[in-house]
């Protein structure tokens, strides 16, 4: 309308009522300012309508009016700022349990609709109301985080824990195979002693050995005779007579056992072979924990 009336003023300038509209279309524009349209200007307008008021807000009434309005603008940026901020902290975590992803969606879902509700400037709850409702969902929100920093800090020192256990073992595995391989051919039986000390082999015990037998007299006679002649040989100035006597006389030790090792409950009869093939099944554990203590590791940096 304002068009059409500033129309008929420029091509029609004898239409007086075309004057008329467009001087009280620009009070309006003026009063809507407060403190652009004087007093005596609003008096000289208002005659032209006919005494029509113009309402224009006194300057004390539009400067409350503007504060308000602002102070509102700002309460509800401030609770949409917060609202995206741990919006934003919720969205970061990916290793969630379904019953964290759960509540994460129903908190998202409660957050989209308050922002709708403070995007809308004639919303029909009041702000207060709004403030209410936000504050409890950012409580929600930063209890569910909690929950789930301290769920994931958990999580983490067990992995960390877990992998260098299995470090410090791979480490142990593989230097254990190093000494196992030096001892192979020099020194089996050390190596076979290194194993029964972590209890990966046994020992086995030597039955004892049983009583000697009462020698029989035909043995015993020869026995003596042996003595006799070996005590006559040595006094004759001959020095074997002297080791036949002793000999003769002398018990005979038993033979010496070797000792018995076993894996399994299967004798070990070669232990150069054994401690070479056990050497190389050490190495392949030791690589097999190093590489499960690295994916721990990576898990943990993937933990967000």
């Amino acid at each position: 309308m304002s068009v059409a009336v500033a129309y008929n003023t420029l091509y029609f300038p004898e239409k007086e009522a075309s004057l008329v509209e467009v001087a009280y279309d620009m009070a309006l524009l003026l009063a809507s300012r407060p403190g652009l349209l004087l007093p005596g200007w609003a008096k000289a307008l208002q005659g032209l309508r006919g005494g029509l008021p113009l309402e224009e807000p006194t300057p004390q009434e539009g400067s409350k009016d503007y504060r308000a309005r602002m102070e509102e603008w700002g309460r509800r940026k401030r609770l949409e700022a917060a609202l995206a901020r741990l919006t934003r902290e919720l969205h970061r975590y990916r290793s969630l349990t379904r019953e964290e992803e759960v509540a994460r969606a129903e908190l998202l879902g409660k957050v989209e609709a308050l922002r709708e509700e403070l995007g809308k400037e004639a919303s029909p709850a009041p702000l207060e109301a709004l403030e209410e409702d936000g504050k409890a969902l950012l409580r929600a929100m930063e209890e569910l985080l909690e929950r789930i920093r301290h769920r994931l800090e958990v999580e983490r020192k067990r992995l960390l824990e877990e992998a260098k256990s299995l470090k410090a073992q791979a480490l142990e595995a593989y230097n254990l195979a190093q000494k196992l391989k030096a001892l192979a051919y020099r020194n089996p039986e050390e190596g076979m002693r290194l194993l029964e000390e972590r209890g990966m082999v046994q020992r086995v015990a030597v039955a004892a050995l049983p009583a000697p037998k009462e020698k029989p007299p035909e043995e015993r006679v020869m026995q003596g005779f042996s003595v006799a002649l070996g005590l006559l040989l040595g006094l004759s100035g001959r020095r074997e007579g002297w080791s036949l006597a002793l000999e003769a006389a002398l018990p005979k030790a038993p033979p010496s056992l070797a000792p018995v090792w076993t894996f399994q409950g299967q004798e070990v009869k070669d232990l150069a072979r054994f401690l070479w093939e056990m050497a190389n099944r050490l190495e392949g554990w030791a690589r097999q924990n190093s590489s499960k203590a690295q994916s721990l590791r990576e898990k943990v940096r993937g933990l967000a």
